[in-house]
C-alpha cells in the first residue's frame, strides 16, 4: 500500500468529503473522535479491489484512459479532481456491492429488524453473563473448601467433589455465552492453533461446548496448582493476563483484528478492561503476597483467578495459545498428571514431588530462587505468546 500512495490519497479524500464521519461510520461503525489518522484510513482503503476502484472511477469522474496507465499516476490524477465526495461515495459502493466480506468483518450481521443498540446489548450481555456467572461460581466452589479448611481443620471438600462443582459450573457459563447470539455461536465454534491464520476447523457445537469446558475446568486447577509459595502463581497470573490483555485489545479492533488475521469480536472492549482489573488486583496483592506472605489467596482465589485466564482465552478464540502464554501453570499441572498415574501403576515417582515446583525444593532451590525463576520464565512465556499474533 506504501508503494501506491495510499496515505494521502486518505488524507484527502476524508477531508474533501463534507461527510467523512458519516463514511468512516459505515466501515466501522463508530464514529471517529477530533483527530483522525490517515493512517488508520490507508488501512481500510487497502481492503478495496485497487483494479475494480480504477474502472469504476474512470466512468464516473470522466477522465482519458492514458491516466490509468499506472496505478501511481490515476492515485495522482484522482488528487487532482476536486470531487472528493464522488469518489468516496465510489468506494463505498465497492465495498458494499462487491466486498461483502469484509463488510461482513467491520459489521456483523444482526437480526432482521433488529437496532444497533439492542444488538451491542445482547452482545455485552452475552459475555458479562457468562464470565461473572463462571468467576462468581468459582469463588463459591474454593470458598467452600477454604472455609471448611478453617472450620474443621481437616483437608477440605474432596477432590472429587470440586471437580464435579467445576464441571457443572464451567457447562452453565459455557451454555449462557454461547447461545446468547449468533455471531458469538458462530466464532465460538472455530478452533484457532498458533501461527496460522484462519481456523483449522468449525467444530461441531457439542464438541466445541465439551473443549471449552476443559479449558476451563484445567486452567482453574492448574493455578490453583501453582499456588504453592508466596507470590507464585499472582505474579505467573499477571504475565498471562498481560498478554490476553493484548491480544483482547487487537481482537476487539477491526483493524488491527483485519490485519492480523484474528477474530474480530465486537462490543468485546469491556474484555480488555477487565483483564486490566485483574492485572491491577494482583499487582496490588503481590504486594501483601510475597515473601513473607501476609495474605494468601486460598482456593477462593485460585480457583477463580484460573477459571479467569481461561474464560478470556475462550472470548478471544485463542484456547490453544494458553499452552503457550500460561506456560508455567501447564508445567505444574502436567507433572500431576504425570506422576499420579505412573506412580500408581510402577510405584516409582518421575518428580522427587509435585507440582513441579516442589520437585525444585527437593533439589535445594530455595523458596525465592523457585518463584523468582518460575516468574521468569512465565514472561518469556508470555512473550513468546504475544509474538504469535505476528509470526503467523
Amino acid at each position: 500500500s506504501r508503494s501506491y500512495g495510499f496515505k494521502p490519497v486518505a488524507r484527502n479524500l476524508v477531508y474533501q468529503s463534507p461527510d467523512y464521519q458519516h463514511m468512516w461510520f459505515f466501515y466501522t461503525g463508530n464514529y471517529p473522535g477530533r483527530n483522525i489518522e490517515s493512517r488508520t484510513m490507508g488501512e481500510l482503503l487497502t481492503r478495496i479491489s485497487l483494479r475494480s476502484f480504477i474502472t469504476d472511477a474512470e466512468d464516473s469522474l470522466e477522465v482519458g484512459a492514458s491516466a490509468y496507465k499506472e496505478e501511481r499516476g490515476f492515485m495522482q490524477a484522482v488528487l487532482d479532481q476536486p470531487v472528493g465526495t464522488k469518489v468516496v461515495s465510489i468506494l463505498s459502493y465497492r465495498l458494499e456491492d462487491q466486498n461483502r466480506e469484509i463488510l461482513d468483518i467491520l459489521s456483523p450481521e444482526k437480526g432482521k429488524g433488529e437496532s444497533d443498540e439492542r444488538f451491542h446489548m445482547r452482545c455485552q450481555e452475552a459475555i458479562d453473563a457468562a464470565y461473572s456467572k463462571a468467576i462468581y461460581r468459582m469463588c463459591c466452589i474454593g470458598f467452600i473448601d477454604d472455609f471448611t479448611k478453617i472450620k474443621s481443620k481437616k483437608d477440605g471438600v474432596s477432590a472429587k467433589y470440586k471437580l464435579v462443582c467445576q464441571f457443572a459450573v464451567s457447562v452453565m457459563a459455557i451454555l449462557v455465552y454461547s447461545h446468547l447470539t449468533p455471531e458469538i455461536a458462530k466464532t465460538f465454534c472455530q478452533l484457532y492453533v498458533p501461527f496460522v491464520k484462519e481456523p483449522v476447523w468449525t467444530m461441531p457445537y457439542p464438541v466445541a461446548v465439551a473443549f471449552a469446558v476443559f479449558v476451563l475446568v484445567g486452567t482453574s486447577n492448574a493455578v490453583n496448582l501453582t499456588d504453592g509459595k508466596d507470590g507464585l502463581a499472582t505474579g505467573c497470573t499477571i504475565w498471562c493476563m498481560m498478554t490476553y490483555a493484548l491480544i483482547a485489545y487487537l481482537c476487539t479492533n477491526s483493524i488491527f483484528a483485519s490485519h492480523l488475521d484474528l477474530p474480530f469480536i465486537r462490543n468485546g472492549a469491556e474484555i480488555v478492561v477487565f483483564a486490566a482489573a485483574i492485572i491491577g488486583a494482583c499487582v496490588g496483592f503481590l504486594w501483601h503476597n510475597c515473601k513473607p506472605a501476609s495474605m494468601f489467596m486460598g482456593d477462593t482465589g485460585s480457583l477463580a483467578l484460573g477459571g479467569i485466564i481461561g474464560f478470556i482465552s475462550i472470548l478471544v478464540n485463542q484456547e490453544l495459545l494458553l499452552l503457550l502464554v500460561g506456560g508455567v501453570f501447564v508445567m505444574e499441572i502436567a507433572s500431576v498428571m504425570i506422576q499420579v498415574p505412573i506412580f500408581r501403576l510402577t510405584g516409582k515417582r518421575v518428580f522427587k514431588c509435585t507440582p513441579i515446583h516442589h520437585h525444585f525444593e527437593q533439589l535445594g532451590w530455595t523458596e525465592t530462587q523457585i518463584v523468582t525463576r518460575f516468574w521468569i520464565l512465565a514472561g518469556l512465556f508470555a512473550l513468546a505468546g504475544a509474538a504469535t499474533m505476528k509470526l503467523r
